[in-house]
C-alpha cells in the first residue's frame, strides 16, 4: 500500500527469510526487539520499503529468541508467499503496544537525556540507537565523547518517557567504551608532547 507510513505509525519487525506454503506462514528474521506473542488478528504490512507495502492480515505472530513466525489469516498462493522473501515486515505501533505495553522502541528514546543515577549528573543525549542480537545499544553524545549504553537491567535503572530522561548506573568498565572526539584527542596529544618536550 503506497504511503501507508503517512497514515499510521508503523514498527519494523524484521525481514521475511523463509516460508511454509502449506501453513501460510512466514519466518521473520532480524527482529530488532524482543516481544511477547501476539495471538489475535492484526493488520501487517510487507514490502521492500515503508512507502511501498502490501496489506495483509496476520492470525498470530509467535516470537522466539532470534526470529518470529507469522501465520496469515488468509490462505496465500505459493507464488504470492514466495514473493515476500527478503521483504520487510511492519505492524502498527498501537497493536504492538497492546501486547507489549512495557516495550521500549528504539525511536522512543531518541534525543532523551541520560543521567548518572548515582550523581544526578547529565552524561549526554541519545543521538542514535543500534540494534544487535542481544539488545539495543544507545549512543549517548556530549561535547567530549560518544558512549554506547547497552539497554539492559544492570545498566538502565529508570526511564521517564514524559520528561524524556533516562538514569543509568555507570558500572565498572562502561566508560572504557567511550569514544573521544577528534578535538579532544588532539588536545591530549598536544599535552603529552609538551610534557615530553619539557
Amino acid at each position: 500500500m503506497d504511503n501507508k507510513e503517512n497514515e499510521i505509525n508503523i514498527i519494523y519487525l524484521g525481514v521475511v527469510s523463509s516460508f511454509n506454503v502449506q501453513k501460510s506462514e512466514i519466518t521473520i528474521s532480524d527482529s530488532p526487539i524482543e516481544l511477547k506473542n501476539i495471538k489475535h488478528e492484526i493488520p501487517v504490512y510487507i514490502g521492500y520499503t515503508k512507502n511501498f507495502m502490501q496489506n495483509f492480515q496476520a492470525k498470530e505472530i509467535i516470537f522466539y529468541k532470534k526470529y518470529a513466525k507469522l501465520l496469515f489469516a488468509e490462505t496465500l498462493s505459493a507464488e504470492k508467499i514466495k514473493s515476500l522473501v527478503r521483504m520487510a515486515v511492519f505492524i502498527q505501533e498501537n497493536d504492538l503496544k497492546k501486547s507489549n505495553p512495557k516495550t521500549i522502541l528504539p525511536e522512543e528514546v531518541m534525543n532523551f537525556e541520560v543521567y548518572d543515577i548515582a550523581k544526578g549528573e547529565l552524561i549526554g543525549i541519545i543521538q542514535d540507537v543500534q540494534i544487535n542480537p542481544a539488545n539495543q545499544v544507545w549512543i549517548v553524545e556530549n561535547d567530549e565523547y560518544e558512549l554506547p549504553i547497552p539497554f539492559s537491567e544492570n545498566v538502565v535503572k529508570k526511564i521517564d518517557l514524559k520528561k524524556k530522561q533516562i538514569f543509568i548506573d555507570l558500572i565498572d568498565g562502561i566508560m572504557d567504551l567511550a569514544i573521544f572526539k577528534l578535538k579532544n584527542k588532539q588536545q591530549k596529544s598536544i599535552k603529552r608532547r609538551r610534557i615530553f618536550d619539557e
